[in-house]
């Protein structure tokens, strides 16, 4: 019941991966971007970190005032 190490199992799918590919049937693709791809966004690394900062800063001051 072990599961086969990345490289074996990335070997044994290339063909099932290849047919989707060709047929454009992304449920058999590999798609790293993950589901919450539609959410991104173009920016600097600079608009990013600030950003991060702010709604971390609005999160915790809202926390805190519903103590």
């Amino acid at each position: 019941d072990e599961i086969p190490a990345y490289p074996l199992q990335n070997s044994l799918t290339r063909p099932i991966r290849n047919a989707a590919k060709g047929k454009g049937d992304r449920d058999f693709m590999s798609l790293w971007a993950g589901q919450g791809a539609a959410m991104s966004r173009k920016c600097t690394a600079q608009e990013l970190i600030d950003t991060l900062v702010t709604k971390t800063n609005d999160v915790l001051k809202s926390m805190s005032s519903n103590l």
